[in-house]
């Protein structure tokens, strides 16, 4: 009897421990054939179709939504050092700052929703950080095998 009470215990434990996990909604979608992912929270909209204009060397543009000027960031440049046509892009992910300024990120593809528990993310090595632009916070490891790499709005506007 004690054997069965046991399991049930484990199981009520496990259980228990499971729901403490702290999960997180963020936005997840590709750029250059990588995946990142924002917090949901900082996301204000998502607009298909969209005109950009004002273009600067330094890969920004605005876009205007709702009679607000909102500055457009193309990551690609960023990250991978690709110089790319926005025409390209059919979406812009719209987000909020913490000063509540607007920055657009624009991609390709429509990006989903994920809810991730806090135990998927990961610091980056520091061989590795070094290289990267100071955006990328974290990595998630999700169950797949797929690796996303976690995105800090601030540090990416201190960045560019």
């Amino acid at each position: 009897m004690s054997l069965t009470i046991g399991r049930k215990w484990q199981s009520y434990t496990k259980n228990k421990a499971q729901s403490r996990l702290s999960m997180r909604k963020l936005i997840c979608f590709q750029v250059a054939g990588e995946s990142y992912a924002l917090p949901i929270e900082q996301v204000q909209y998502i607009l298909g179709e969209f005109r950009n204009y004002g273009s600067l060397h330094s890969n920004r543009s605005l876009i205007r939504f709702n009679n607000e000027d909102i500055t457009l960031v193309d990551l690609s440049t960023l990250f991978v050092n690709i110089i790319s046509d926005l025409r390209d892009r059919h979406y812009s992910i719209v987000c909020t700052l913490s000063q509540g300024e607007r920055l657009g990120l624009p991609v390709c593809e429509l990006p989903t929703v994920l809810e991730v528990s806090t135990d998927k993310f990961s610091d980056l090595p520091q061989l590795y950080r070094q290289g990267l632009p100071p955006a990328v916070d974290k990595l998630i490891h999700m169950s797949e095998g797929v690796e996303v790499f976690y995105l800090s709005l601030e540090r990416l506007v201190s960045s560019i």
